[in-house]
């Protein structure tokens, strides 16, 4: 496990048991609790969260409106701040160079992405 996950996870640990032991405490110790929930918790469990599935869900919900591979190229080119080249997308998605193309255009063409001027 790298550093920066076994971190996470001590933070987790930490965070889940200082917010059970606040919890047992009676009345005063509510509005605490909630806060450090809040703040401490819930910041670290999306952390861990989105940083280690960033792929895993759509990014963008499209509603019908494209293809599923459109679908995974828009995520891809959102998950990379729409700076993609198509041969590391292709490679990444598993998919072919052509495939990638022709998605980018059709997305360009209904206004969802568009071409960088170089």
């Amino acid at each position: 496990m790298s550093k920066k996950f076994k971190i996470l996870l001590l933070w987790l640990f930490l965070s889940f048991i200082l917010t059970f032991v606040l919890s047992v405490l009676d009345g005063i110790f509510n509005v605490l609790t909630l806060i450090i929930f809040e703040i401490i918790l819930l910041p670290a469990i999306w952390g861990f969260i989105t940083y280690y599935s960033r792929r895993a869900f759509p990014i963008v919900n499209t509603y019908g409106l494209v293809t599923d591979m459109e679908q995974k190229v828009l995520n891809y080119m959102m998950t990379y701040g729409y700076k993609v080249r198509v041969s590391d997308c292709a490679r990444e998605l598993r998919i072919g160079i052509e495939d990638v193309k022709n998605a980018m255009e059709s997305l360009e063409e209904k206004g969802l992405c568009r071409r960088r001027e170089s």
